[in-house]
């Protein structure tokens, strides 16, 4: 059976331990590195927000297109209606101006 070699660390007066090739490690837990979790949290309720406004905004857009048609070209199918005078003769002038306001 083959035995393995542990190298133990002294503890430096300091509060320190001293490693096997002589370097000084410190024994204070390692501060955690990252996002801060207040800004962990503003994130996680920013990204709350995006999604719930990409869920509205896709649920709108959905039952908008499934209600309504489109097409790519410029034909629009729709009555139409012939605008004729009440009298038979032919008009002489009108006196006034396009997109003029009358009474």
């Amino acid at each position: 059976m083959e035995t393995e070699q542990v190298k133990t660390t002294g503890a430096a007066p300091n509060g320190s331990a001293q490693a096997a090739d002589g370097d000084e490690v410190e024994n204070e837990p390692r501060k955690r590195r990252g996002v801060p979790v207040v800004a962990r949290q503003i994130l996680i309720v920013a990204g709350a927000i995006v999604v719930l406004l990409v869920l509205i905004w896709g649920v709108r857009t959905i039952a908008y297109m499934m209600t309504h048609q489109s097409t790519d070209d410029a034909k629009v199918d729709a009555d139409t209606v012939t605008v004729t005078s009440k009298i038979s003769e032919r008009v002489a002038a009108i006196f006034t101006d396009t997109n003029q306001h009358v009474r």
